[in-house]
């Protein structure tokens, strides 16, 4: 299983084409623009745990109306691995930062 986030980014980074990075068990995409212009990054995570993510349908409460569905959806992905992505997409958008000299 595996879980895929993405995210846009403002940048000055010029990228010659885009960018697939291995880590381990995760996949950096750097996605760029018409003028090669840093824009996106997308991480594709393994799931270590896919019983950690709870996915699914469940019955809508009341009765089925013609501008109601008649089921929810219902997702609770694991928070550990949610917080971990998200740190790794922070700190590769913030080393397109300059550095103060």
């Amino acid at each position: 299983m595996k879980f895929i986030m993405e995210c846009e980014v403002e940048a000055d980074t010029i990228l010659s084409r885009d960018i697939e990075l291995r880590n381990g068990p995760r996949r950096y995409h750097f996605g760029r623009d018409e003028h090669g212009r840093w824009n996106s990054l997308k991480v594709v995570a393994d799931v270590p745990d896919p019983r950690a993510f709870q996915w699914g349908l469940e019955p809508a409460p009341g009765p089925i109306m013609a501008h109601r569905a008649p089921s929810n959806v219902r997702a609770a992905p694991d928070p550990e691995l949610i917080k971990s992505v998200i740190n790794d997409m922070q700190c590769l958008e913030a080393s397109d930062q300059p550095t103060a000299a």
